[in-house]
């Protein structure tokens, strides 16, 4: 895990596009009470949908799952 923390890493940009919609979806369920689950719905959608028809399908599944873990 270590060896795969260098900063052009796509695992590192991977957590770090993660850690941005972390922190959107808790914009929306603290700040505009949207429920968890809602949330997480919503960044799905709109963020994840577009990665998966990309060539970062990998990427895309990883973080589905990683926001899919967030909402409960």
């Amino acid at each position: 895990m270590a060896r795969n923390a260098g900063a052009n890493n796509q695992y590192a940009l991977a957590g770090q596009y993660l850690d941005a919609l972390a922190e959107y979806v808790s914009i929306l369920s603290d700040e505009m009470g949207f429920s968890s689950e809602e949330a997480v719905q919503i960044a799905t959608e709109r963020y994840v949908g577009p990665l998966t028809e990309s060539d970062n399908a990998a990427v895309a599944a990883y973080i589905a799952a990683r926001l899919a873990a967030m909402g409960g």
